[in-house]
């Protein structure tokens, strides 16, 4: 009989007994980075991340703060916090996996943490395996020991993080079970979202005539512009029209849903990431997605990489642009044959880079890059392998709150470097926030929920115990957890401490597929 084990994945907020001060349960890594500035903080200061390479493609190395030049909207700044990061060999870990897991862990300067999130919403039945490739490639062959590593999905589901080497099997095995979400229409009657997005807002005619040429030519209308100029007047109201203007909402509808799936993790991910320490890169294995500047989450999304300097790098994973007509591809249909005519091939190539302008943008204006090619793994590798950055602060010296966006430049004193940093950032805004909803989480309570790593206001400790299996086949899992209460600073009443604690334990087994949660309220009551 097959046993079956679940073990604990995520402790998201989970609280037990008191007890004492909490220390570290892992032995951590040297840290390796040449200095520990403290970076400043505020609502007016600006980090960056500049990575500076040389024309063969490897990091310089030995940069000062006077080899940096740093403008905004065409200003020169005054840089106020500089630091040279240079990582060395893989640190010493622990063998093994270890059998307490704790948030209450000393912050290392030199660790490194990456999070690959797998555009789900974005990625067809067709690039998955690839996507799933590139990926499994990237853990097994371009990261070192010592480094963090999560996953996350885009259209729901579980995120998984676990530590090199000791976790990489596990990682490997949830990488294993993704699958795209997204189904394209494969036939002659598709609509791009970048074709449908300028349709459905009337901004595009020509747009709008070139797919009514296609739908034409494929015998899906009868002809849309005639030639005789009294049939032309009446356009608006050909039947044939107005279906394609029909099926540009529908088409323009599903594809906005996608996109703010997408923004949406991407910037909580940004967001969770702004609590790490050390070199934070964000990976985005998807197809692609548009530009669309009526979603606000493309804002949101550069506001949060901003404040947790993070990068984020596109892998597309779309495949060799000689694809294009290839079944399941741009022009091909969903098993054989095209579903375009062959003049039309090197439009689809055109079409096809328009559809990933948004993801392009994206990367662009948070510094990162675009990983595209037959060998995605390398390129991810690359970015994985650099070892040395810089990190620059300074103070913007445009006291406006406006909210809008504004440029940064970076140039370096060397001649025939390419220097790497993101494109800007939105200011700050007077306008008030927008009210939270009822059934919206507490935006503190959100952001340590989805943490990649252990939020230290609490610290935690967490351990399991497996028993014999029981008659189910399946075996018992006993999780014990203790927490120091001490920055609760609870005020004694009558002679006790007293307090309501809420616990929220999360259990994926891999080989089930599916999350168990349990809510616990603790009514703690403890003598002074």
């Amino acid at each position: 009989m097959r046993t079956n084990v679940l073990t604990p994945a995520l402790l998201a907020l989970a609280v037990a007994t008191a007890g004492a001060p909490l220390g570290e349960a892992r032995p951590q890594p040297p840290a390796t980075a040449q200095a520990s500035t403290a970076f400043p903080s505020g609502v007016d200061v600006v980090n960056v991340d500049v990575v500076v390479l040389d024309h063969q493609g490897n990091p310089v190395e030995g940069l000062t703060q006077a080899d940096f030049t740093v403008k905004e909207d065409g200003r020169p700044q005054t840089v106020s916090a500089f630091e040279a990061v240079v990582f060395g060999e893989s640190p010493a870990v622990p063998p093994g996996r270890q059998r307490i897991s704790t948030n209450a862990m000393p912050p290392v300067r030199g660790d490194r943490s990456f999070v690959i999130v797998f555009d789900d919403a974005n990625i067809s039945s067709y690039a998955s395996p690839r996507a799933r490739k590139a990926i499994t490639d990237f853990l097994e062959r371009g990261l070192r020991d010592g480094d963090q590593v999560t996953i996350v999905p885009t259209a729901g589901g579980a995120w998984w993080t676990g530590r090199l080497p000791e976790d990489r099997d596990t990682l490997v095995s949830f990488v294993d079970q993704l699958q795209g979400a997204w189904r394209p229409d494969t036939t002659a009657a598709r609509i791009w979202d970048h074709e449908a997005i300028a349709i459905a807002n009337g901004r595009d005619r020509q747009l709008e005539a070139e797919v009514a040429r296609r739908y034409f030519e494929n015998n899906l209308i009868p002809e849309a512009y005639p030639q005789d100029r009294a049939l032309a007047a009446e356009l608006n109201v050909s039947p044939g029209v107005a279906m394609i203007r029909a099926k540009a909402q529908e088409v323009y509808r599903e594809a906005a849903a996608r996109l703010r799936a997408t923004l949406g993790t991407l910037a909580r991910v940004s967001t969770a990431m702004a609590q790490l320490r050390g070199r934070k890169t964000l990976l985005l294995v998807s197809e692609g997605f548009i530009m669309d500047p009526s979603q606000t989450e493309f804002r949101e999304l550069i506001q949060a990489a901003r404040n947790a300097s993070a990068a984020v790098y596109f892998v597309d994973v779309r495949g060799p642009t000689g694809s294009v007509g290839q079944p399941g591809m741009a022009g091909g249909g969903a098993e054989s044959g095209r579903a375009v005519e062959e003049q039309d091939a090197t439009t689809a190539l055109a079409l096809a880079t328009s559809e990933t302008e948004g993801s392009r943008s994206v990367a662009v204006d948070t510094g990162g890059t675009v990983i595209e090619g037959t060998n995605l793994a390398e390129g991810m590798a690359k970015v994985a392998q650099a070892r040395a950055y810089y990190l620059i602060g300074y103070t913007s010296n445009s006291p406006s709150h406006d909210g809008k966006f504004r440029k940064i430049q970076v140039s370096v004193a060397r001649p025939d470097v390419v220097v790497r940093a993101r494109r800007g950032y939105y200011a700050p805004s007077s306008e008030p926030q927008r009210p939270r909803r009822r059934d919206e989480l507490d935006p503190v309570v959100r952001v340590g929920l989805d943490s990649v790593a252990g939020s230290p206001g609490l610290p935690l400790r967490l351990t399991s115990y497996v028993f014999g299996p029981q008659r189910d086949g399946k075996r018992q899992v006993l999780l014990a957890a203790e927490a120091d209460i001490t920055p609760l600073h609870l005020a004694a009443r009558a002679g006790r401490y007293t307090a309501v604690l809420d616990s929220y334990v999360v259990l994926y087994a891999l080989a089930a597929g599916t999350p168990e949660h349990q809510e616990t309220r603790l009514d703690l009551q403890m003598p002074a």
